[in-house]
């Protein structure tokens, strides 16, 4: 790829016909769109724990405009707002795992176009586009169309970035406390925001701080305290009307427990590569992105490769165990990082933003083995005719064929994506502080009576299986009165109300 670059990079050799080209790639991300849009059922992977919890959250605003956590009653923790607005999409377009699905895969066209726009402020029309290009064909981004909240942080931090280019840009000291305020926002997404709102602020305003003492500016500009101030208007207004009620079980839970300074240090390390989970071509093309910014050297290069480096350590210190999903947040940094370095290249000046046939070449050539890797799931599927929206599993077919809907369940997640219409009772309940009068319970047993499922859906090979098992073991269902309705592999149903 690099020989090919080498070999055709001829500043003087602008692309022709450029707006054959930029019809070509609009029609291709078209395409390429629909592709995953049908097979969005197989591709991201399933998180069978945290989808079918993030979608029930959205179907408790769809069905009563109340945000409520149904698989866990009486939960004493504060849920995200951002499952009102993924509720309201699905008021709209129904209830379902493609549905809630095709909201997320929407927005990380959301993302991919406010980080287009922020780098072309930053940089030009050309790293513009070269840092759109990367995020279509980016595996991490496109893990974030999973049924989770973390890219609802990722368009905030996005928007974010936008609007802190806009300031500069447009030299409007107004704009930097939006900035802020867009990013304090995105603790209604995920609480992440907290630590990568610092990063974020160093990042973009640290570099500025630097430039300026070599110009006798002992003070930070203006604009990094609005930002700021806007950060702390918007995290706020989170804790006043996300977190209020719950502000002391939330502390509780999640104040750091002592770690060693060596898991710091692996963890740190790990978030720096986690990308590679979703793309190793892609970790390449990020450090090497980096490398190249910090080779460049100017204020807004500074911003890229310090927020690389300072949101990973940022995540380390929230949240200690490493998760490739708290990653997606970063991935405007990672386009621009990309975009910069083909756009840029290594030069510290560059004298026009003509989109050159070498970078394009290099850039197309680069990008196709990652497009490959999240495009061929999502293809194949369509190639067997797969359904868009996934049949059910056995079991959760034999609930529908066999159960009224006025049954209370208790199982794994997983079953939840086709019984939404079902009291669905995770059985992690028995691991979380609840209020109210479930709180009472003296032991498992007893918080089992009070919530007194109809069936539990078993399967061995899913998250919460531990937890279930202990119950059979105990003899619980037996003594209740629970019997094996239906099993179908690892799969087994107890039920105390026989089937009609």
């Amino acid at each position: 790829f690099m020989l090919i670059y080498l070999l055709l990079d001829d500043p003087a050799a602008a692309m022709s016909y450029g707006r054959v080209w930029l019809l070509a790639a609009v029609v291709g991300v078209v395409g390429i769109s629909l592709i995953r849009v049908y097979g969005l059922a197989v591709y991201p992977t399933m998180h069978s724990a945290d989808e079918p919890w993030v979608l029930s959250h959205g179907v408790s605003v769809a069905e009563t405009s109340k945000l409520t956590d149904p698989m866990i009653p009486e939960r004493d923790i504060p849920l995200n707002y951002f499952a009102y607005a993924l509720g309201a999409w699905l008021r709209v377009v129904g209830i379902g795992l493609w549905e809630a699905r095709l909201f997320t895969f929407l927005l990380t066209f959301v993302v991919i176009t406010l980080t287009g726009l922020a780098a072309g402020n930053l940089y030009g029309r050309r790293t513009a586009l070269l840092t759109a290009a990367f995020l279509v064909c980016s595996a991490t981004l496109m893990s974030a169309a999973r049924i989770r909240h973390d890219i609802g942080l990722a368009v905030m931090l996005a928007a974010s970035l936008w609007v802190y280019s806009l300031a500069l840009r447009r030299e409007q000291r107004g704009l930097h406390l939006l900035a802020g305020l867009l990013m304090g926002w995105g603790m209604f997404a995920h609480y992440n925001a907290t630590g990568l709102g610092v990063a974020a602020a160093a990042s973009l305003y640290g570099p500025r701080y630097m430039a300026g003492l070599k110009q006798d500016k002992r003070w930070p500009e203006a604009g990094l305290w609005l930002y700021g101030l806007g950060g702390l208007i918007g995290a706020g207004t989170v804790m006043l009307t996300q977190m209020l009620p719950y502000l002391d079980t939330f502390f509780k839970n999640n104040s750091p427990e002592p770690v060693s300074l060596e898991k710091y240090l692996d963890t740190f390390f790990e978030y720096l590569t986690l990308a590679r989970q979703s793309s190793q071509l892609e970790v390449l093309l990020i450090s090497a992105g980096a490398a190249a910014a910090m080779w460049r050297q100017r204020v807004e290069d500074w911003t890229i490769a310090s927020m690389l480096v300072l949101g990973p350590l940022a995540l380390t210190v929230i949240a200690p165990n490493a998760n490739p999903l708290y990653i997606v947040p970063l991935t405007p940094f990672y386009g621009l990082a990309f975009g910069s370095m083909i756009g840029e290249g290594w030069r510290q000046n560059q004298t026009t933003q003509t989109l050159r046939r070498g970078p394009a070449a290099a850039a197309i050539l680069i990008l196709a083995a990652n497009l490959g890797l999240t495009l061929r799931p999502p293809l194949d599927y369509v190639r067997q005719r797969g359904a868009m929206r996934p049949d059910a599993p056995a079991p959760a077919q034999w609930i529908l064929d066999h159960v009224d809907q006025d049954a209370t369940l208790a199982g794994e997640h997983y079953y939840y994506l086709w019984l939404t219409d079902y009291d669905y009772i995770s059985p992690m309940v028995a691991r979380v502080d609840l209020q109210g009068s479930l709180a009472n319970s003296s032991s498992e047993a007893e918080l089992w009576d009070a919530l007194h499922p109809d069936y539990f859906i078993i399967d061995g090979g899913r998250t919460s299986y531990p937890i279930l098992r202990d119950l059979i073991q105990s003899g619980y269902l037996d003594a209740r009165g629970y019997e094996v309705v239906m099993r179908s592999g690892a799969v087994t149903i107890y039920g105390k109300v026989s089937p009609e």
